[in-house]
């Protein structure tokens, strides 16, 4: 039995719309595995920078100034690794400059933030994955400080 041409206009159709759906739902499975590889990747350079950080912290420290590290998630839920500190000693308020590489999974990129004032909105940059490394993050680091240093003398 011969089908009818409206008949098989309509099981095109749905073939299409059931093809369109399941390479929809690869492409979103696709899209979670990379952001999960690049999350977990991301876990390395903070390792990279963890150590950096804490000897950063206890330097300022000695030097009476304040900081911390924080490995909270940024604002967009994205894993980050930050370096807080004042360049004030007479600072009582907590730590106004800060050094924050976070992975932004959307795009598997580290976007690296440093501000110097609690208004200040910041400034950074997109790095891929493995251009961070421990003379990178060092001399960001040292240029924060630097920024910072030179804010609060003015």
């Amino acid at each position: 039995m011969k089908i009818s041409t409206f008949k098989k206009v309509i099981q095109e159709h749905r073939a299409a719309v059931l093809a369109a759906a399941e390479a929809k739902r690869l492409g979103e499975l696709q899209k979670q595995e990379a952001q999960r590889k690049f999350a977990s990747s991301f876990a390395e350079v903070a390792g990279i920078a963890r150590p950096i950080f804490e000897r950063f912290v206890a330097e300022l420290q000695e030097e009476g100034l304040q900081a911390v590290v924080d490995m909270q998630p940024d604002e967009s839920g994205n894993p980050a690794i930050a370096m807080r500190f004042s360049c004030n000693p007479e600072n009582v308020s907590g730590p106004d400059c800060m050094f924050r590489l976070a992975g932004d999974v959307a795009v598997s990129k580290v976007q690296r933030i440093t501000r110097v004032r609690h208004d200040d909105p910041g400034s950074g940059a997109a790095h891929e994955l493995q251009s961070i490394n421990p003379t990178m993050i060092n001399q960001q680091l040292a240029e924060a400080l630097r920024r910072g240093l030179k804010e609060f003398a003015a």
